[in-house]
């Protein structure tokens, strides 16, 4: 592709093909949905998630469902670790568990985010979502 504009954009290239229903890219420090459809309903969704390494640290799992009826569900959800939201007390690094050690990464990347604390934890209307598109496998 060309660029992010133009028929020779991603966009452009993805929407010619008709098979295609979800373009997921990660590595970004927010989460976004939006959908990218013609007037005659077929096309894909876009799904931009988090970075692993930033704050809150979570994954995005991607599951999808046949619901027999000629449409495809993507269900996108938001995962976190299970290291504890706060930084075990001073010590010796050898002592650290996996847990505790999760725990600062944590921290860390909250403090490099906000320049503070961790904030308590928080939703949005992008993170856990059931996304509905035509199933290509059907041609009608």
């Amino acid at each position: 592709h060309l660029g992010r504009t133009g028929r020779a954009s991603l966009r452009s290239l993805l929407m010619r093909s008709g098979n295609v229903i979800l373009y997921l890219a990660g590595h970004k420090h927010y989460d976004r949905v939006w959908p990218n459809f013609r007037r005659n309903g077929s096309g894909f969704w876009q799904v931009i998630t988090s970075a692993l390494a930033g704050a809150p640290q979570e994954a995005r799992l991607v599951e999808l469902m046949d619901n027999a009826d000629g449409t495809l569900s993507i269900f996108t959800t938001m995962l976190s670790h299970a290291g504890p939201a706060a930084a075990p007390p001073p010590g010796p690094g050898s002592a650290l568990t996996p847990p505790e050690m999760a725990s600062i990464s944590r921290e860390l990347s909250w403090r490099r985010r906000s320049g503070g604390p961790r904030p308590a934890s928080g939703g949005g209307p992008m993170r856990n979502v059931e996304l509905l598109v035509r199933d290509p496998r059907r041609r009608e």
